[in-house]
């Protein structure tokens, strides 16, 4: 079994430099494009099936990717962004600069931002996701 991983297309939020965490915006026109000549790349190989997380810029990702092809679609909260908690929606740069050690914080499984989810518990959700992927394909 070979499962593909394909982040959402780009957001504002991207461009803005914010945390997005939980938070749910759209794609912008960038994201859009460069999703739809994904699926034009994609299109002729075999899938069995496209899972995204419920988040509007997912769903739409997703979409793009079907548009051509006839495929189960499943959407499941376990593929969801880290939950960041008070870090959500605010300025990386400026996050960064009050805590210089944030950035490395946020990549071990032991931080827990504030509200938020520590990495441990989100790499778990994410690796419950790969199991039900795999036994759903078997």
């Amino acid at each position: 079994m070979i499962i593909v991983i394909i982040r959402h297309g780009e957001t504002p939020q991207n461009l803005l430099g914010v945390f997005q965490g939980q938070s749910d915006p759209e794609l912008d026109n960038v994201g859009i494009d460069r999703f739809k000549e994904t699926a034009r790349t994609l299109k002729n190989e075999k899938w069995d099936a496209i899972y995204s997380s419920n988040y509007k810029r997912s769903l739409v990702s997703a979409n793009l990717l079907t548009v051509d092809v006839n495929l189960r679609r499943f959407v499941s909260t376990d593929f969801s962004e880290r939950h960041l908690g008070a870090l959500d929606g605010k300025s990386k740069e400026l996050l960064i600069s009050a805590d210089p050690e944030l950035s490395r914080k946020l990549i071990t499984l032991e931080y827990t931002p504030s509200g938020g989810e520590s990495g441990r518990s989100a790499l778990e959700r994410f690796v419950r996701g790969i199991h039900t992927i795999k036994n759903n394909h078997q």
